[in-house]
């Protein structure tokens, strides 16, 4: 049996797609005709490149949910997808910082230094590079103090 996936399913739209593209032509027909009959059903199309069927309706007439229950009768239903959970996100946040301290700390610290004193133009932008080098040096130093210290 082919499988048949419902891909987006919106008020007044559903696509459906299979990965068997070489059956669109068996698999998709019984379905148009079905839903031809339904009042509501404004268009109904297939992609044969894609493998997929669009049903356009006017949700006043049928709504989604009804769209729903027929394609149950065919054996196709909504996969809920599940999103990730807070932790796992905060987690994932937590480790792209971590790898990437050592390239935003000079950044902030150039920012800081030029908004807390003021200071615009060549002035500023000659601050910056020195400050952002400077802390990038220090971090460095840090860093082989920390690693002779594991030692």
């Amino acid at each position: 049996m082919t499988k048949i996936e419902i891909v987006s399913a919106v008020a007044g739209r559903l696509r459906l797609r299979t990965r068997d593209k070489d059956k669109v032509g068996e698999i998709f027909p019984p379905m148009v005709a079905e839903f031809k009959h339904y009042q509501g059903v404004k268009d109904i199309s297939t992609n044969h490149q894609t493998g997929s069927l669009t049903i356009a309706f006017d949700p006043q007439k049928i709504s989604l949910t009804e769209i729903l229950a027929i394609l149950e009768k065919w054996g196709i239903s909504q996969t809920i997808v599940t999103p990730p959970s807070t932790s796992d996100m905060w987690l994932q946040m937590s480790a792209t910082l971590r790898d990437n301290v050592p390239t935003i700390v000079p950044l902030l610290v150039g920012l800081l230094i030029v908004r807390g004193l003021g200071l615009s133009g060549w002035r500023a932008i000659l601050t910056y590079v020195v400050a952002a080098k400077a802390t990038r040096g220090v971090m460095k130093q840090l860093d082989i103090e920390q690693r002779d210290q594991d030692i």
